[in-house]
């Protein structure tokens, strides 16, 4: 059991301009995205080749402090993955994680893909994955909105 959120946005500034805002400064997603109260980097992370951080602590009314970790990043490709972990995810949730892509459209014309995929254990996961892919859902769209 689980659920998958997938979402895309076109955002007018170049890939190269989108890749900077979304993996150079992946800690600072607390000054652009309206859905998250504060972010900063997570120290304590092991940081991949060509990034910047290993990743980032964010506070998010709805699911808490979330630790998240890139998993793989990939500069030349514009992706990377990260798995999450938040306070205020129930028990019943595991594995988060988070791929994103960026993709060039032109000069000044960018695409970003992002795919969000959690697992949910037992009766009350499966209750609960209709919300839960809401709430995913929305905290997503918000976030692309905010970045257009």
């Amino acid at each position: 059991m689980g659920i998958e959120v997938s979402k895309n946005a076109i955002v007018n500034v170049s890939a190269d301009r989108l890749w900077s805002i979304l993996a150079d400064d992946f800690d600072k997603v607390g000054e652009w995205a309206s859905g998250v109260d504060s972010s900063g980097p997570n120290t304590e992370a092991a940081v991949p080749e060509g990034a910047s951080v290993g990743g980032r602590v964010c506070q998010v009314p709805g699911f808490g402090d979330i630790n998240e970790t890139f998993t793989s990043f990939d500069p030349v490709e514009r992706s990377f993955s990260f798995e999450a972990t938040a306070s205020e995810l129930p028990t019943f949730v595991r594995n988060v994680t988070n791929r994103t892509v960026v993709k060039s459209l032109g000069p000044e014309q960018s695409e970003v893909q992002i795919r969000s995929t959690a697992d949910t254990e037992g009766v009350q996961g499966a209750q609960a994955e209709p919300a839960l892919t809401r709430q995913f859902s929305q905290a997503i769209g918000g976030a692309l909105e905010d970045l257009k």
